[in-house]
């Protein structure tokens, strides 16, 4: 699993949805305010996109019969005027 910042041309395929949707559309759709998206996390699994914290799951983290192993995030913001880096 790795945390990342978002790239141009980013797609989920979010959960209960067919095919992949661009972040940028998800951003607008939840009216993410334009310099907040930079600084949103991604959890990224084998180059896929599995999780937006607050906004969108992803259908490759969907939990099944056939599910072998769960990991359990949280994510916390950060105070208004701290950046991570």
């Amino acid at each position: 699993l790795t945390v990342r910042n978002g790239k141009p041309g980013d797609r989920i395929h979010p959960l209960g949805m067919r095919g992949h949707k661009k972040l940028h559309a998800i951003f607008i759709d939840k009216k993410i305010a334009r310099n907040e998206r930079d600084r949103w996390p991604l959890l990224e699994s084998h180059t896929e996109i599995t999780w937006i914290p607050g906004l969108v799951r992803g259908a490759c983290a969907k939990i099944s019969s056939a599910t072998q192993r769960v990991v359990r995030l949280t994510v916390n913001p950060l105070p208004e005027n701290r950046k991570l880096c």
